[in-house]
């Protein structure tokens, strides 16, 4: 398990951006794919993705940005043959959308403020 979470779990699908820019496109990565088919409890590493869903250190732009677009590749795993990773992942995703709103919200305030200061 500790080799898997050593492991990007998305990678991006943008050929013309820069790979240290956010994409706006990514799926899950070939190699936790092949870890989520090859261990026994496959929910752990449904796990390890949800983990690897925020960024590991810091980041440009929309945390929220972000979130939402690894949440459309995180949502792939509900088509998981496993009923146990749909459903695990089921319930990962409603938390990863509520991180969502609750970002958009703080990053609306914040963009107020900072209007607000140049007025």
């Amino acid at each position: 398990m500790k080799v898997a979470g050593a492991v990007s779990c998305y990678s991006s699908n943008d050929k013309e951006k820069n790979p240290l820019d956010n994409p706006k496109n990514v799926n899950l990565s070939g190699h936790i794919k092949a870890f989520l088919e090859a261990v026994e409890r496959p929910v752990d590493i449904v796990e390890i993705i949800f983990g690897g869903t925020w960024p590991r250190s810091g980041w440009s732009g929309s945390l929220a940005d972000i979130l939402e677009t690894r949440s459309k590749a995180f949502a792939e795993l509900l088509e998981h043959p496993s009923h146990e990773v749909c459903e695990c992942a089921r319930l990962k995703l409603s938390l990863i959308e509520k991180s969502i709103r609750k970002n958009r919200e703080q990053e609306a305030k914040l963009d107020n403020r900072r209007e607000q200061r140049f007025e």
